[in-house]
Order: C-alpha cells, then structure tokens, then sequence
C-alpha cells in the first residue's frame, strides 16, 4: 500500500504543481483543487503506466491513501514488484519536492462539464441539469406551459424532418473539420494527445439575407454568424407556429413577447482580432448579448431580451427562464432558443488539453468503452405559451412543459466535478413540481456524451430518482450529432418532441457494451427504433 499511496502522492504532486511533501495521504483531493480534470489526467496515467483501468469514480470525494486501497486490491504494486510503476524516485521527484514549486499555475476551462448545471422540463425531467427541488407535492402544479412553434438545424439536418430521419435511422453526422473553418497546419493539439479532428458541423453558416431582416449588409458583415443564425431560426420557429411576429404580439398584448438566447462566447471575435493583429482595423463583432437583442429589435418585441451563458446548460436555462417569465406574468408569449458554433481551432485545443474528446470521433454515451466527447454545432428555437392561452388561441401544441428548474453542483466537492446528490435532488424535486410521480416517466432524454467520469454519475442519478427496478427507457442525441454545448438543450428537447410527435423512440448509437452503472441503476439505453406507446 506504501509503493502505492508514494505513485499517487508523485502523480498528483507533478500535475497539481505542488511539492510533494506538502500532500497528506488522508487529506481530501479536493483541497489541493483536484478538479475533475486533474482527476481524469491522473486516472488516465494510472491506466497508461500501470494498466490499471480503475476510472475516475475512486477519486470523487477521495484521498491518495483511498485511491492507494483501490489500486492495491487491484492487484498493482503487489509481491516482488510486479505491476510495479517506474522509479518515482531520483532528479524528477526532488524538481517536484524542491523548495519551490515550480511557477505557473494550471488554467483549464470546464467546458466539457458545464452541462451538469442545467435548466430540465418536466418533459424530459431526467436529461442532464441540476434543478432545485421544488414545490412539496401537495402543492398545486405551477402553470404549464406549450411548445406551439419549434425549428432547428443541426449537423446533417437543415430541416427538422432531416433531423428526424437522421435520428430514426441511427445515421452519425459527426465528420471530419471541414476545410472552410480551418485547416490541417492551424490545428495544433494538446501536446502528447492524438489528433482530434471530428465534430458535428453546419454546413453554410455563413448564408444569410440582410434584406430579409431590413439589415445593411455592412452591419451583417460585423455580425456573429451566431447571431444572425438564431436569427433565421427564430423566423422559422414562428412560420412553425402558424403565427407572425406582428401576430404574436398582438395576442400578447401589454405583456409582449419575451425572448430567451442561449449562447456560450463568440468565437468570431477571435477570429476578429486576430485580423486586428494583421492590420485590419474594423469595429470589432457584437457581444453575445446581441444574439437575444437582435431578435427583440428585428421583431418588435418589447418583452425581456436576456441573453444567457451557462456553458452547456444555456439554451435549458433560457428555456427555464421562458417559463418563469411566462408564469409571472413579465410576458404573454416567449422565444426560447440556443445557438452554438465552432469557428476557431482553439476551442478544440483546449478541449484536448484537458483530456475532454474521444479518441476516435464517437461519443459513445451510457458505455463502458466512453472515452471523451466530440463537439457539434447546432441551433434551436421554441414559440412558448401559457397551455390556456395557446388551447384559447388554437395553436398547435408541439408538447407540454410542465415544470423546470435549476441548480448546481456547489456540494460535489471539487470544482467542475459532476454530483449525482445534486441531480438527484433535481430531478425529484422537478417531479414533484409537475405533480408527478416516478413511475408516471415513460422515457429520459439524457446528456450523456461519453465521459467516463459524467456519464455512470448521470446513470447513478437517474436510479436513484426513478427506482433500479423502474426499466426506464434512456436515449442521448449527442453520439449521432455532438455534443452542441450551448445549443445541445435544444437538440435534446427537440429530439423528445419529434418522439412524441411519430410515436417512436429513435435509437442511441454506439451505447454498447454498458456502463456497469448503467445497468446498476435499472435504465434501458434505447437501441434501435422503438415504438412509443403512451
């Protein structure tokens, strides 16, 4: 057990950047900042130098002494040496144990984990998002809201009838970066990490007709294709809807129509200054605050106008505030929506930096052999309404919503780390909200993309809430298009709501073999097309 606790304590030591001697075997991780990302690297060395595939979950909440016990009834550092690591000892460990530590602090953004604190309807109460629990269940359901207008493209799908048929056929739109975002040579990766040159992408993102929304092309020019994107989306959504902007807001009324982005940073602006630093001096592209505003002003309306960066949960958070809104009263009518591209290589660096992608293109959620994510592009939008005033109105009602929530995972212990506690609150406290009860839950739309840290704690969530003897049914849309991070809310819930609409549970791809978690917690991964009898 010594041999083992003196790897780790050397293992931590070298990728926290703290001497060695100031690591207690017994003291918790967590309080040298052993964030889930330092856990997976050193996870992920454990595998690689002592063929010890024991995984992350041992160091949730953990000690070097107890992730010591784990390795040792592994059977490693066992006898005369066998399975024993290399020499920890020697000119590496005293540049570690020195006087010094040495400089430069560890500076890797959670994109990856972000979805983990998350905004969920009752519709899809399971799907990854950490909710406050809600009202006790003796108390009256709030006020649900419908889903009268809906549009959306994402990878290999420019209309939702494409997207559809991807889905009900099992067909993966993750491909290789096309050349019009950047090339082979610009593309550096994490440095000892292979190539990672997959992702879910649009095709024409940079198509768009000013006229159309009484926009110069100058000013279309100097703005965030993410902006002008939603922007064609929401246009769609209400075609959907059967209605027009000036309709909507004329059945709005005083109360008007709000309107609910989610996006997470822009990365035409780096693009913009990197023109800068050649000689291109031009006003920089709008914020991302635009992306809700431009909305508001091209259709008049005059209801709350929030855009909202909560990384992977955003478009469910602009969703969950939608419906607030729409139950306080602030406006009679909402769009809710999220948008997501991947302009620059730098959001793929950082993500290999911190050991977040998977190693050959697939995302493979509720499995065994999930090794990291893979990115995707993507953009949704939704036409909201009060159920009383759409069914007076006689929209079209797409789904129901009948409660949401947010929280996060403030009590998991290590920053960015995933905490099954937290969703599990969520989720029953969602429920009880809607007035619902576990078994009342036919199907989850889950966020499981591939990570074998996020993914079993999800798994683990939804047994608890739901019962291991429950045989719920689970899908995640994210193997066949990506993960779409500030949009992938949207991708999730409008995947739920094409279910609805043809009877059939579209199947989840490359869900095989299962995570022992997974089969633990009683959940039925969604194989192949299956008809959805309600």
């Amino acid at each position: 057990l010594s041999r083992a606790v003196a790897w780790l304590t050397d293992a931590f030591a070298e990728v926290l950047r703290i001497p060695v001697r100031e690591l207690e075997p017994a003291a918790p991780l967590e309080v040298y900042g052993a964030d889930s990302l330092i856990t997976m690297e050193v996870a992920d060395r454990v595998e690689r130098e002592l063929g010890a595939d024991i995984g992350p979950l041992p160091f949730l909440g953990g000690t070097i002494g107890s992730v010591a016990e784990v390795l040792a009834a592994a059977g490693k550092f066992a006898g005369d040496g066998t399975n024993a690591p290399p020499d920890s000892t020697g000119a590496d460990r005293r540049a570690v144990d020195g006087d010094q530590a040495p400089a430069g602090v560890r500076d890797s953004a959670p994109v990856g984990q972000a979805d983990r604190t998350a905004a969920e309807p009752a519709l899809v109460p399971g799907g990854r998002s950490d909710a406050r629990p809600g009202t006790p269940p003796n108390t009256r359901p709030p006020q649900p809201i419908a889903v009268i207008g809906m549009a959306g493209r994402f990878p290999g799908a420019d209309s939702l009838d494409a997207f559809w048929e991807n889905l009900r056929t099992g067909r993966r739109a993750v491909r290789e970066v096309p050349e019009d975002r950047w090339t082979r040579s610009e593309h550096h990766d994490a440095p000892g990490r292979a190539p990672h040159r997959w992702g879910g992408f649009l095709d024409g993102v940079d198509l768009f007709d000013p006229r159309l929304f009484r926009i110069s092309p100058r000013e279309a020019e100097r703005m965030d294709p993410q902006e002008r994107l939603f922007l064609q989306c929401v246009w769609e959504a209400l075609e959907d809807s059967g209605s027009t902007a000036e309709g909507l807001r004329e059945g709005a009324g005083t109360a008007d129509v709000g309107v609910f982005a989610g996006v997470s940073g822009s990365p035409y602006q780096q693009l913009s200054l990197e023109r800068w630093g050649r000689g291109h001096r031009e006003a920089p592209p709008s914020g991302t605050w635009s992306v809700a505003n431009r909305v508001s002003h091209v259709y008049r309306f005059g209801g709350p106008s929030i855009a909202v960066d909560t990384v992977c949960s955003s478009s469910l958070t602009a969703l969950h505030l939608a419906c607030e809104s729409l139950r306080s009263g602030e406006c009679a009518a909402a769009v809710a929506g999220g948008v997501s591209l991947v302009l620059h290589p730098s959001h793929h660096l950082a993500l290999s930096a911190a050991a977040m992608l998977s190693s050959d293109g697939r995302g493979r959620a509720f499995s065994a052999d999930g090794d990291g994510i893979v990115t995707g592009e993507g953009v949704g939008a939704v036409v909201l309404k009060p159920l009383e005033a759409a069914l007076r109105d006689g929209d079209r009602v797409h789904g129901v919503l009948l409660a949401s929530g947010i929280n996060t995972n403030s009590s998991a212990g290590a920053y960015a780390t995933p905490d099954r506690d937290a969703q599990h609150r969520l989720i029953r406290g969602v429920l009880d909200r809607a007035g619902l009860s576990p078994g009342d839950v036919q199907y989850v739309e889950a966020a499981s993309a591939g990570s074998p840290l996020a993914d079993p704690l999800e798994a683990m969530a939804l047994g608890e809430a739901y019962g291991p003897e429950s045989g719920l049914y689970v899908g995640s849309v994210k193997p066949a298009v990506g993960h779409l991070e500030a949009a992938s809310g949207m991708a999730q819930l409008t995947k739920v709501l094409l279910q609805l609409r043809y009877g059939r549970l579209a199947p989840t791809l490359d869900c095989d073999p299962p995570h022992p978690a997974v089969a633990e917690s009683g959940l039925r991964p969604v194989r192949a097309e299956t008809p959805w009898t309600r």
